[in-house]
């Protein structure tokens, strides 16, 4: 029988608020909220060779490899304390990684995951970003950034798309109203994950 835990991606481009609203989200389901980085921050100050490895990769400004990240995740849900779901914030960050994903939690047999799009059009983002007044925030690279994180995360948002576990807020708005729309859209897409998951359980069970 399928679990009735809940994984909630969340993503949007820079400035949509999403770390802000993933907070309000974890205090809502009671799940934790877990951002990248502060899990490669995590793995960084352990005692290991992984987290060796993490601390040359930050240092250097590199990424964690695909191979890497869902080490460290799949290591997240062998936790009791993490038995009732978690909110990823920048997990998945890819395609490889999204389909990976999915993959890890069939064989562990946890419900699969949906994903909250936080739409907010560049011209927006970029504004809210300069309004922050930080040295590293200019024009020219927040236009990579932005341009980056389409390249990486329109792949990523077609496959939950196309799975039918995807769900979009406005990120337009006050964080007020962007919140209610957020737990309205997390109950649809709890569905859309829960049906997913036990479609593929009944499919197990047809064929054993």
């Amino acid at each position: 029988m399928a679990s009735r835990d809940q994984q909630i991606i969340i993503f949007g481009p820079p400035g949509a608020g999403k770390g802000t609203q993933g907070v309000r989200l974890a205090v809502a389901f009671g799940l934790p909220h877990l951002s990248t980085g502060d899990l490669l921050r995590a793995e960084q100050d352990r005692p290991t060779e992984r987290g060796r490895y993490i601390d040359k990769l930050m240092k250097e400004g590199s990424f964690a490899s695909d191979q890497m990240m869902l080490a460290i995740i799949r290591d997240l849900f062998v936790e009791p304390a993490n038995a009732r779901g978690l909110i990823l914030d920048g997990f998945p960050r890819t395609l490889i990684q999204a389909e990976a994903f999915d993959l890890m939690l069939d064989e562990l047999g946890r419900t699969r995951p949906y994903a909250v799009e936080f739409a907010l059009p560049d011209a927006i983002a970029t504004e809210r970003m300069l309004g922050r007044g930080r040295a590293d925030d200019t024009p020219d690279i927040l236009a990579t950034r932005l341009g980056h994180y389409h390249e990486l995360t329109e792949p990523m948002r077609d496959f939950y798309d196309t799975r039918g576990r995807l769900v979009t807020i406005d990120a337009d708005s006050d964080r007020d109203s962007v919140g209610e729309h957020l737990l309205i859209a997390c109950e649809r897409g709890r569905r859309k994950a829960l049906l997913s998951t036990l479609s593929r359980d009944s499919q197990r069970f047809t064929v054993s």
